[in-house]
């Protein structure tokens, strides 16, 4: 469980680096999320390419781990975060 939750807090450096904004981490049933709230429009390719980057360093860490990362604006982040869990950053 530990090296999970490491694996989760170094996917959320690596969204933090990439995207220059704010990001949450939860976790809720042994499920993680790593929340990056931008204003900034991003296209479907580049959220892809950042989300892939976050991946692949939360997996340094961990072989398997139930991690969604969603970049979202501010308004979309207020109408999920009750869903998301237990914040853990």
């Amino acid at each position: 469980m530990e090296t999970q939750i490491k694996g989760v807090l170094a996917g959320a450096r690596k969204l933090r680096e990439l995207i220059s904004s704010d990001v949450k981490t939860f976790e809720k049933d042994d499920e993680y999320f790593i929340v990056g709230i931008s204003e900034s429009p991003l296209s479907c390719s580049e959220r892809s390419e950042i989300i892939d980057k976050v991946l692949d360093e939360a997996y340094k860490y961990v072989d398997s781990l139930y991690l969604t990362v969603l970049i979202v604006n501010n308004e979309s982040y207020k109408q999920i975060r009750e869903n998301l869990g237990k914040e853990i950053d």
